[in-house]
């Protein structure tokens, strides 16, 4: 479910999944390398003069604990240990239990290439 903030103190909540993996030490591999929304301007910016980012920000609801440390240990790349794994619980089950959800910013968007580089 994706939900938009509202208010300011709201606001405050969110976060990124990589800020708070991040914020427990967890060791996030690069943005270099696989073409993302991220890094794709700079790839594309070799063939292309003209090169626009559209981003659309938005939200995941999390309401649950373990699907998300599930999905933390799905991403390639990642390998934590238990006490980080310990520690996300925590943090995530703390703030569902204060707020009834855990909000974590998203961002899509889609890159407009136009031109061709000489």
């Amino acid at each position: 479910m994706t939900m938009r903030p509202k208010e300011s103190h709201e606001r405050q909540r969110f976060r990124t999944l990589d800020d708070l993996l991040l914020g427990l030490g967890f060791e996030i591999p690069s943005g270099h390398g696989p073409f993302k929304l991220e890094n794709g301007a700079e790839q594309l910016s070799a063939w292309f003069p003209k090169i626009e980012v559209r981003v659309r920000q938005d939200a995941l609801r999390v309401t649950e604990v373990e699907p998300l440390v599930s999905y933390v240990l799905s991403m390639p790349g990642l390998s934590p240990s238990e006490a980080q794994l310990d520690d996300l619980r925590c943090i995530v089950g703390g703030e569902i239990a204060r707020h009834g959800a855990f909000y974590i910013t998203k961002s899509s968007g889609i890159l407009i290439a136009q031109g061709l580089a000489e």
